[in-house]
This record gives C-alpha cells, structure tokens and sequence, in this order.
C-alpha cells in the first residue's frame, strides 16, 4: 500500500466514523423523545429530568448521554424547559 492509498483509506474511515456518530446521536434522540412519549399521559405533559434519567438508564443510557441528548433536543427546538428540572416535548 503506498502513501497515497493510505491517505484515502484515512479519509474513508474518517467519513465513516462521523456517520456513525451522527447515526448514533439520532438513535439517542429517538430513544429519549420515546421515553418522552412513554413516560407522559393524558394532561401531564412535562416530566422530571431525573425521572427520565432514571428510565433512560434502565435502557442502556448513561446519565451524561441523556443530559447531552436533552440539550441537543432543546436546540433543535423539539423539547422546552418549562421550569427548571422539567422538560416537555415543543
């Protein structure tokens, strides 16, 4: 394999690994509006950060994953923090 092979298969394992992040960023995102949607019933829209933490991890997630993903999700505009330690979906 010369140096310019070399090069190119950096790059292509670059471009890899960013897909798989970002694949891996929607999945958490999905996981966390499911809980969303799980853990809210009828009039209560909002729920506790901790309690979502709390189902979260019971699925594999990390605190700081789903902290992470809870901000990501509130700059996309598709949770709001009506006061402070709730959150509910936009």
């Amino acid at each position: 394999m010369n140096e310019s092979d070399f090069e190119e298969l950096l790059k292509v394992q670059n471009k890899m690994a960013s897909l798989v992040s970002r694949e891996a960023e929607v999945d958490s995102k999905i996981k966390i509006l499911s809980l969303m949607d799980d853990l809210t019933t009828g009039k209560k829209k909002k729920i506790q950060v901790e309690h979502l933490i709390v189902e979260a991890k019971n699925q594999g997630m990390s605190e700081a994953e789903v902290l992470s993903t809870v901000d990501k999700l509130k700059d996309d505009g598709l949770l709001a923090e009506p006061e402070s330690g709730f959150i509910e979906k936009s």
